[in-house]
């Protein structure tokens, strides 16, 4: 799958304007933080994907589409793609070790960058995060 090419890099432009908006939402950040946080604790699983789904609605107070889009661009760097739940099972795949391309990285990398981009963001901004990313 090409959606987990790479590790999400909100940072740097990808398609324009509607990545730019994204990027910018409180929604994006709020999701973004929780995620990392469910990580961290271990429950960012495929096999709890509804348990994910409800902990995500629950701290954002999103649902839908307003909850997909943020967590997908979250996971996967992009705002379009195949089902977040298969996507998560492979870049397990990926954590365990699979043979697949060096350039495919796993879940802990992308949500390591992914919170290295939320502490930055908080530093630059002076604000902070839904949750505190350690």
């Amino acid at each position: 799958f090409s959606a987990v090419a790479a590790a999400p890099r909100p940072s740097e432009p990808q398609a324009g304007d509607e990545v730019q908006t994204v990027l910018r939402s409180q929604d994006f950040r709020n999701v973004a933080s929780a995620l990392v946080a469910l990580y961290e604790e271990g429950h960012l699983t495929s096999a709890n994907w509804a348990g994910v789904l409800e902990s995500l609605s629950s701290s954002s107070g999103l649902s839908g589409g307003k909850l997909f889009r943020p967590l997908r661009f979250a996971l996967t760097g992009r705002l379009k793609g195949h089902d977040l739940r298969e996507l998560l099972r492979l870049l397990e795949l990926l954590e365990a070790g699979a043979p697949w391309s060096s350039e495919l990285l796993p879940l802990g990398r992308r949500l390591e960058a992914l919170g290295s981009w939320l502490h930055a963001e908080v530093g630059a901004t002076g604000g902070a995060a839904a949750h505190d990313v350690p």
